[in-house]
């Protein structure tokens, strides 16, 4: 649906007395008054052109900015300090220059969003401007001077050139190898304004581009897709090799021919390689801190001799990596006792210590290979070789990282060589290889093992049975000789208990017992049938376990009346 045209827009009119055409005379003033009660309208008509309506507009805010009150009010209102690069919307800005007594309509409010970012009229005004954007423009507004437009229109275009010129002295910097102050946002505008790059350098990086593009996954898949079209193509039902080789060869070279055109285009039009080539120039020269740098014409010149020796310290390595997993293939079949390997990585993890000083001096020794796992490892390489013997391929399935981390020690690296000989290059420091090809003498080894842990399992047998013997011989005596003295004690017992019941005995006999108070043999109290002289009662007594005299308290308090009696008296 169609869009519906606005409204018209009706102009806001002078509460005041009218002013002089705008053109004449600033919107606002310094002197007009601008407080919360009392604030004046001014009138932007859309019938003002564009031009002039954005510098009136213009001028007014500069009025305002030049009060450090009001440029601060305006600040604090929208918040400017606080939202960083945050979109400040255009009704926010009305209102808060509606508050210090600037009152524009739609058309004015346009215009000064215009003015702020730049635009022509023709051009969508935008409807939100970043805080940083309007900072920036109110602090220009402020420290700004009154200028006719063409003065500014032409200092502005000296500032452009001189700031043209800096830039292209920190590009040629750049170029030259040196310390430069140029932004990467500028690295494309001076590539596209200079040739850097001379027209044989570039056809050889082009080519080398192209090649490293035809061995990556994208070019592959493009040969093949040309290759398949060319054998569909002839209509054999059969192929030879030879034939696929040779239209695999065409396809391939199509296709390098094809992405060396368009990387030649894209380097006429925008300069694509040379913008990539400059960066890559750039970076190594900050990596090295601009130390040794040479110019960027020369770098080009020496990167394709660079890239010769690149490609041939790869073809070596590629080669010696190929025989190094040829030799350890070969060497995956050599086998060595399991006890024997297992007691040799017992010792080097052992010997790979290290010693650290503490506060005073004390020497402390820690071992230097920390978080092997030691423990672990062992026990899956006797779950994988069966506890008998291991081969080398499991060996190094297993302890891989362990020898690796043995040899970086000076201590046992020397040792570690001999585990691990194939994956060395210097083969006359390897020395000679803990396993070995002949199973029969690997047999024989594990033989012997065998015998030898089992006749030193039955050793500590037969002294384990030795001990236990004598253990138990010793707690017999034990356990006997506690009898007998608990039968002499228990005899002992029985004696002094019946020498005691004789002696109570033969003094019950006499009417007397041993009084352990008065440390003497005293009678026994006879109890009455009958009142004492007097007429008061006998008073009852009984002796306790120890042979003494127990008194009822309660009845001698009853008795004689409260009195203290001692019970030797009663």
């Amino acid at each position: 649906r169609k869009r519906e045209p606005p409204p018209p827009v009706s102009p806001v009119h002078i509460k005041a007395a009218p002013t002089p055409p705008l053109a004449q005379k600033p919107l606002w003033s310094p002197s007009a008054p601008h407080n919360s009660k009392s604030k004046e309208a001014f009138e932007v008509s859309i019938e003002t052109p564009q031009l002039d309506l954005e510098r009136e507009i213009e001028t007014c805010l500069k009025a305002l900015c030049r009060q450090a009150d009001t440029y601060f009010k305006l600040r604090s209102k929208l918040g400017l300090d606080e939202r960083g690069d945050e979109e400040v919307k255009m009704y926010d800005v009305t209102k808060a220059l509606s508050g210090l007594g600037l009152k524009l309509g739609p058309a004015g409010q346009h215009a000064m969003f215009r003015r702020v970012c730049g635009t022509n009229s023709e051009e969508a005004t935008p409807s939100a401007i970043p805080a940083s954007t309007l900072r920036a423009y109110f602090l220009k507004l402020k420290l700004s001077k009154n200028i006719k437009r063409s003065e500014w229109a032409a200092a502005k275009k000296q500032q452009e050139a001189l700031e043209q010129t800096k830039r292209q002295k920190e590009f040629q910097k750049a170029l030259a190898g040196q310390v430069f102050a140029l932004e990467e946002e500028f690295y494309d505008s001076m590539i596209e304004s200079f040739e850097i790059v001379s027209g044989e350098v570039m056809k050889r990086e082009i080519h080398a581009r192209g090649v490293d593009w035809l061995a990556g996954n994208e070019g592959i898949r493009l040969s093949r897709r040309k290759a398949m079209a060319a054998e569909i193509q002839k209509g054999e039902a059969v192929i030879d090799e030879e034939d696929r080789a040779e239209i695999m060869h065409k396809a391939k070279t199509e296709a390098l021919k094809e992405k060396k055109a368009e990387l030649a285009e894209e380097e006429k039009a925008s300069q694509l390689t040379s913008k990539w080539l400059f960066r890559i120039f750039v970076q190594n020269n900050k990596r090295k801190n601009f130390q040794d740098c040479t110019k960027f014409s020369e770098w080009c010149r020496k990167r394709e001799d660079n890239r010769e020796a690149i490609k041939d310290a790869r073809k070596e390595w590629v080669s010696e990596k190929d025989a190094q997993a040829k030799q350890r293939s070969e060497a995956g079949s050599k086998v060595a006792a399991v006890a024997d390997v297992e007691e040799m990585i017992r010792d080097l993890v052992s010997a790979a210590t290290v010693e650290s000083k503490m506060t005073g001096g004390v020497g402390v020794v820690k071992p230097s290979r920390k978080g092997l796992e030691l423990a672990k490892k062992l026990r899956d390489l006797e779950r994988l070789s069966g506890g008998k013997v291991v081969s080398k391929s499991t060996f190094d399935e297993v302890m891989h990282n362990l020898i690796f981390s043995l040899l970086a020690d000076k201590k046992t690296s020397k040792q570690a060589r001999t585990l691990v000989t194939e994956f060395l290059n210097d083969g006359a420091k390897a020395g000679t290889s803990f396993f070995v090809e002949d199973d029969t003498k690997v047999a024989d080894r594990v033989k012997s093992l065998d015998e030898q842990k089992r006749s030193e399992a039955q050793a500590t047998y037969e002294s384990w049975c030795k001990k236990k013997k004598a253990l138990k011989k010793k707690e017999a005596k034990e356990r006997k000789k506690a009898l007998k003295k608990k039968k002499a004690e228990k005899k002992e017992k029985a004696k002094k208990s019946e020498n005691a019941f004789t002696e109570w005995l033969a003094l019950h006999q006499q009417k007397k017992y041993f009084s352990l108070k008065r440390k003497e043999e005293v009678p026994v109290p006879k109890r009455g049938k009958k009142n004492m002289a007097g007429g008061k009662p006998w008073i009852a007594v009984e002796l306790d376990g120890e042979g003494n005299v127990v008194e009822d308290a309660s009845t001698i308090a009853g008795v004689i009346g409260g009195e203290n009696v001692d019970s030797s008296n009663v």
